[in-house]
């Protein structure tokens, strides 16, 4: 879709919208579905996808949906935003920061296409996926504060009025939340780094990998002429899966600018390197 050239136009229209405190007519509602449940699965990977769904009796063109997530352990988390037909000529834009725990979701409505009026429907979907070493919980989605677009905010196609709808947090149950003992987790039977998600990306992407026994890690990230810019692990780690976050910054913050990188694990007993595109 039409995200990153159009980020500029998003932010100008963010901040030129006039404040209308309260909706036009009766209330928006924006629901997060709430009635999943996904069996235990211990030892393999599971997917589960959580409906978003509109309520709304005016017309809109414009929307700042931020969510956020829970996971007790840190083993389950959104994989990707999917818009559903309301918004197949709409500007869209979606990214998951895996540190801020903030999915920001933001579309404006493009001339030519259509401004979304309906009651109660689908019209974005959430994947989240659970690691095979993640514990038996449940994940509340909830709205959140975006510090680049602020609150949860409608607005209407001429861009002079915006507000807040009703929102209804949800979020799924994995298994029965009983603690399961870290110890009862399986170990994985091989070494693996996997590609990294998303990609390519644009602020931050998720590297995950597995240690089949204890040893000493490092994760390092390497620019296209093999100069070093950031190393994210450097420790002792017990047999286990494992993920970590780049941020696109080298080690003294600065951020990198667009191309491709390359991330390289190294063990006592496994090296593997793969690719990543980062677009700014």
């Amino acid at each position: 879709m039409r995200r990153y050239s159009w980020m500029v136009v998003l932010v100008f229209l963010l901040s030129s919208i006039n404040v209308v405190a309260q909706d036009p007519g009766e209330p928006d509602t924006v629901f997060v579905q709430s009635d999943i449940y996904v069996d235990y699965n211990p030892g393999e990977w599971t997917y589960v996808y959580v409906d978003i769904d509109f309520s709304l009796d005016n017309v809109i063109g414009f929307l700042n949906i931020p969510l956020t997530w829970n996971s007790s352990d840190g083993n389950i988390w959104p994989d990707s935003v999917i818009w559903r037909d309301w918004f197949i000529y709409w500007i869209t834009y979606d990214t998951i920061l895996f540190e801020e725990q903030l999915i920001r979701i933001v579309a404006w409505f493009d001339i030519g296409g259509h401004p979304v009026y309906c009651e109660r429907v689908n019209v974005i979907d959430l994947r989240f996926l659970i690691s095979p070493y993640a514990e038996e919980q449940y994940v509340l989605i909830d709205t959140t504060f975006d510090p680049r677009h602020g609150s949860l905010i409608f607005g209407d196609t001429l861009g002079e009025v915006e507000y807040t709808p009703i929102f209804y947090s949800g979020g799924f149950t994995y298994g029965e939340p009983t603690g399961t003992d870290e110890n009862d987790l399986p170990i994985p039977k091989s070494y693996n780094l996997y590609q990294n998600h998303p990609n390519p990306f644009n602020t931050n992407t998720l590297i995950r990998y597995d240690l089949p026994q204890d040893c000493f890690v490092r994760i390092e990230v390497y620019d296209i002429l093999g100069q070093r810019v950031r190393t994210l692990v450097k420790d002792f780690q017990q047999a286990g899966a494992y993920n970590v976050v780049w941020d696109g910054k080298t080690e003294s913050g600065d951020n990198v600018p667009s191309g491709i990188y390359f991330y390289r694990l190294i063990s006592d007993f496994y090296e593997d390197a793969k690719k990543m595109v980062l677009v700014r």
